[in-house]
């Protein structure tokens, strides 16, 4: 803590400072004197060769060199050698290793005089160390380098004739002349100081304030390299507590000699005076950190008294843990204890009885699962624990009646079960029923949205499927009631301002734990638009209002890809307007929730839409063995990948073109690199390719593998590792015959390829569909083609996607 201090002020001469850490100290200053005729006239060439600093005017800069160089003539000379050209940039460094010698010639002095005198530094104990400030002064040094020297002239013209009434702004240091403006009198004390120098400064102690007093000690050095700031330089350094009260700092040059001593500052340690104690009050049996705030002087002792309201009763240090004992008031203190007194604080320690909440089972998850699956069950519970569970599965589970808090049970035969929770505290019981459903296999094609849907995107959420999809001209969401997809709860709209169709290109993902979509909105030659929403919970059952990422007078509504980005949600987005502008953009926002969106994206690619907007992916590229950066994979007329420089996107590398002539594309990670299906060709049938990376970037790739060459239309590939394996799930067909189709690789790589299949034969669909791996085996979202559309899942019968349910 800050400590007030006496500061006596003491002008003085240079003195001889004693012998300390193996510095050895001259006995009086030199004077800053003129340079021999040679070291001169290199000055004075020196001078000739500044330029013109930026900004400043040019007659009044050749002025002031005028005015310098007039006045370095006019000084008396001293002998040859204590004049050289100073590099301000190297400066600190150089004069960290001035010991060890750096190539420099000796410098005329270190700061002497009143002026240069340090009148301000400030002690204060803490961490039983001394914490020291004060600022730097060296009358003509003005680009705060350490030395008075040519260089000095351009902070002087960059700042003339301003005014100053800071006495540490940068103003103040250049006002040599002291006359609150700068003008061309300040060239003077450059002459007049040219070549003195500041190394650092060496802290001294002692016994007594007489500056003349031959006990002063060295018992501390810090060099200039210590010195930073704005305006005037300052030095904040620690240093152990000298033996007297008596301190104050000596500048020195690089030859250690000496220059204006300090003013005397005596520093006396306080007593120590408690403040507060918090807290003074718990529950009986809690265990709590009970913290006192005290000032005076370090190291400080505390002993406590707990007056047996805690255990243990007599802690020690400044925040102890003790466990509150039987219900009471009890009278309690706490002493401190420096070297320079003490302080006891009397509190009243109040222990008070436990409040206990009865428990509310708020849900149960899941609600059933597969015959003979092993399930494990969970419970959301509100009130005081600990809690004691009591599960009963209805005769449909092994085991049946199990007393975990998340029991791992086998399901039983196939059928419904009446099953129930019951869970107790100290203050009550809760039971709440629910009905188990055993499934004795996959169900077959699901209608999840009677109502309508298309653009499915799909994620696991809290373990179960859900699918962010557009319903007549908004955005949706729905999930599943349990891990498998048996059972769905109700679509949830996501808030909109009733604008353009919202709920196009939809791209799900968790964002800081909750769900969270991209949408686009658009239709025709309306304003195309990319709106971000977040889930207010975990599960999506509410969400905010979609805010506004991205828009443009376009005519077809953009796709957009969401991911998450070194912990904060990022949107990509190719832009398409009728102002011509055909970029690929990246926006990342500024919070982990996406509550803050940049105003301005980054250019992540100039001019790389030709064509429709067909794909646009982010994703990142990485994992276990490699950095995770994030990748945009885009399909405007030729398929690009493009991976960013850095963890943030906030460089990208050059984008590498892969197709010059796709449709439809989506992208995966398999074993940390990146894998495109694509399909290629502008006239039907089409072709659909698969290749993945043979390197983080993307620059490499492997023999594309054909996987069908009847492609007819053009909507948004499902593309997923199932089990390891890639897999792809497509729309294919004319518009009036269009079906679900999956293909599955036979190995972790994608070298060879099954037959692709058709899936749910019974139903024609629209071109967008969405594939996931649910509970180890594939799970497809598509949407039937008659009247508005219906919101379809389906999950295969085995782990690949050999077998579908019909």
């Amino acid at each position: 803590m800050v400590r007030i201090l006496r500061i006596v002020a003491v002008l003085s001469s240079a003195l001889l400072l004693a012998a300390c850490g193996g510095h050895s100290r001259n006995a009086a200053p030199v004077q800053a004197q003129a340079p021999a005729p040679d070291a001169l006239q290199s000055a004075l060439a020196e001078l000739d060769a500044l330029e013109t600093p930026e900004g400043v005017d040019a007659a009044l800069f050749e002025e002031l060199k005028g005015a310098l160089a007039s006045q370095l003539e006019s000084r008396p000379s001293i002998s040859a050698g204590k004049l050289s050209s100073r590099d301000s940039s190297n400066t600190h460094s150089r004069l960290e290793n001035r010991d060890s010698g750096y190539g420099r010639k000796t410098v005329a002095a270190a700061p002497t005089g009143s002026a240069n005198m340090v009148n301000d530094l400030t002690i204060w104990s803490e961490d039983e160390q001394l914490s020291l400030m004060w600022h730097y002064y060296n009358v003509g040094d003005y680009d705060q380098n350490g030395a008075v020297g040519i260089s000095d002239i351009t902070p002087l013209a960059i700042h003339y004739d301003e005014e100053w009434g800071d006495v540490n702004s940068i103003q103040a240091v250049i006002d040599g002349s002291g006359n609150k403006k700068i003008g061309i009198e300040d060239i003077t004390p450059i002459a007049q100081n040219y070549g003195v120098e500041c190394a650092g400064y060496v802290l001294q102690n002692s016994a007594t304030p007489d500056p003349e007093d031959p006990g002063w000690n060295s018992i501390g050095d810090f060099g200039f390299a210590l010195a930073s700031g704005i305006g005037r330089y300052s030095f904040v350094v620690s240093a152990e507590v000298g033996e007297h009260p008596y301190y104050r700092v000596v500048p020195y040059d690089v030859s250690s000699v000496v220059g204006v001593p300090g003013e005397v500052v005596e520093f006396v340690p306080e007593p120590p005076l408690i403040e507060s104690v918090n807290p003074q009050s718990g529950v009986s049996g809690d265990t709590i950190v009970i913290t006192v705030t005290a000032s005076g002087a370090t190291p400080m002792a505390f002993y406590w008294d707990m007056g047996g309201g805690a255990v243990p009763n007599k802690p020690e240090g400044s925040s102890p843990m003790v466990t509150l004992d039987a219900v009471n008031t009890y009278d309690a203190n706490v002493t401190a204890i420096n070297g320079a007194g003490s302080d006891v604080y009397p509190f009243t320690l109040d222990v008070t009885e436990p409040v206990v909440d009865p428990p509310e089972i708020v849900s149960v998850t899941p609600s059933g699962g597969e015959e003979g699956a092993l399930v494990e069950f969970s419970a959301v519970v509100n009130g005081t624990p600990p809690f004691v569970y009591y599960w009963d599965f209805g005769g449909g589970a092994v085991p049946n009646t199990p007393v975990d808090e998340s029991p791992e049970v086998t399901l039983g035969t196939a059928g419904e079960y009446a099953a129930s929770l019951r869970v107790e505290n100290a203050a009550d019981e809760n039971t709440f029923p629910f009905a188990l459903t055993v499934t004795g296999e996959p169900p077959g094609p699901m209608v999840i949205d009677e109502l309508g849907g298309d653009y499915p995107s799909a994620a696991i959420i809290e373990g179960n499927p859900a699918v962010a999809y557009r319903q007549s001209s908004s955005a949706y969401y729905v999930r599943a009631l349990d891990s498998y997809g048996t059972t769905w709860g109700d679509p949830v709209k996501i808030p909109d301002d009733g604008g353009s169709f919202p709920g196009a290109h939809n791209s799900l993902c968790i964002v800081n734990e909750n769900p969270a979509v991209s949408t686009s909105i658009g239709f025709m030659i309306e304003a195309g638009a990319v709106r971000y929403s977040r889930a207010t919970d975990a599960l999506g059952s509410s969400w905010n209002e979609l805010s506004q990422i991205w828009n443009a007078d376009t005519m077809n509504s953009p796709p957009s890809g969401l991911e998450v980005v070194s912990g904060y949600p990022a949107i990509a987005i190719a832009q398409d307007d009728f102002s011509g502008n055909n970029d690929l953009l990246f926006y990342r926002a500024e919070d982990a929730n996406g509550d803050i969106w940049p105003t301005e994206p980054v250019t992540v690619a100039s001019d790389v839409v030709s064509s429709g907007i067909l794909a646009c992916q982010l994703l990142n590229v990485g994992g276990y063995l490699l950095p995770e950066y994030p990748a945009i994979l885009l399909s405007a007329g030729e398929l690009r990948f493009v991976r960013a420089s850095d963890a943030t996107g906030s460089t990208w590398e050059s984008p590498v073109v892969i197709e010059t002539m796709s449709s439809s594309a989506a992208a995966c990670i398999l074993q940390d690199l990146p894998a495109i299906v694509w399909s290629r060709g502008g006239e039907l049938p089409r072709t659909l390719l698969y290749v993945r990376s043979t390197d983080e970037h993307g620059n490499d790739w492997a023999e594309k593998v054909t996987l069908d060459d009847t492609i007819e239309c053009w909507g948004r590939i499902g593309f997923a590792a199932i089990c390891g394996r890639p897999a792809v799930a497509y729309a294919n067909g004319p518009w009036d015959n269009r079906r679900l189709h999956y293909v599955v690789a036979e190995d972790g790589l994608g070298e060879s390829w099954g037959t692709p299949i058709v899936v749910d034969a019974e139903t024609f669909i629209r071109e967008n569909v969405s594939l996931l791996e649910v509970n180890g085996s594939p799970a497809i979202f598509y949407c039937g083609s008659e009247g508005s559309g219906t919101l379809r899942y389906i999950r295969a019968l085995d782990n690949f996607g050999l077998e579908w349910p019909e």
